[in-house]
């Protein structure tokens, strides 16, 4: 099972940053160290509380897509509006839009995610090949194996012409199917990247909330 850590990894592929600290050395005299300055007492002998029963969690049920309900979301920071399932847990970070569905234990959850990065002018073919093998380079590693799609495809997305590749993986028993797409917004001078994914044998019976995700997913304003 992909980490949330190494997950948010993943989600924030092209968006570069540097960061620096130094630790410092345990020699140095500044360094803060623990001690004990007190003294133990006896203890004080009290009455062991009754245990408090713990109530039994309420199971995830997966549910069928025509079962879902759905909520409409306008993020003006992203620049973008979209319908994504009620239910599903909704995780914001700067530039990062990270939808999951609950699973039960042990069951890889279902991922939608949307992230940008600035770009003065639209990408050509070449350059959004070359964005979107850096991407599954980064997502095979993730992975035990991994099979991306034969090529990068036309499609349109976000009322743009955007571009598709469509890849199977598989880590610790799992087989996973999932899709990435590339979308350039000529008004707001933004690259997105939209990835979604699912157990394989999940992923197809989410056909219909991929669908109404993906056709509401556009441009705002």
């Amino acid at each position: 099972m992909i980490r949330r850590a190494a997950w948010a990894l993943i989600i924030l592929l092209i968006i570069s940053f540097t960061a620096g600290c130094r630790a410092k050395d345990p020699a140095d005299p500044a360094t803060p160290t623990f001690s004990l300055d007190y003294e133990f007492a006896e203890p004080t002998l009290t009455p062991t509380p009754e245990p408090t029963p713990t109530p039994a969690p309420t199971p995830i049920v997966l549910l069928h897509s025509g079962d879902m309900r759905y909520t409409y979301e306008v993020n003006e920071e992203m620049g973008i509006e979209l319908t994504y399932p009620s239910h599903w847990i909704r995780t914001a970070v700067k530039k990062t839009l990270y939808y999951e569905e609950p699973s039960p234990a042990g069951i890889v959850p279902a991922r939608f995610v949307i992230t940008y990065i600035s770009a003065k002018s639209r990408p050509d073919y070449k350059q959004m090949r070359s964005q979107m093998n850096r991407f599954f380079t980064l997502l095979a590693g993730e992975y035990e194996s991994f099979k991306p799609g034969k090529g990068v495809e036309r499609e349109k997305g976000m009322g743009t012409r955007g571009y598709r590749r469509k890849y199977h993986a598989s880590r610790s028993g799992t087989k996973m199917s999932g899709y990435a797409l590339l979308c350039y917004i000529s008004s707001s001078r933004r690259l997105y990247l939209v990835h979604y994914c699912a157990p394989t044998e999940r992923f197809d019976k989410l056909d219909a909330a991929w669908t109404l995700i993906m056709t509401s997913l556009k441009r705002y304003p």
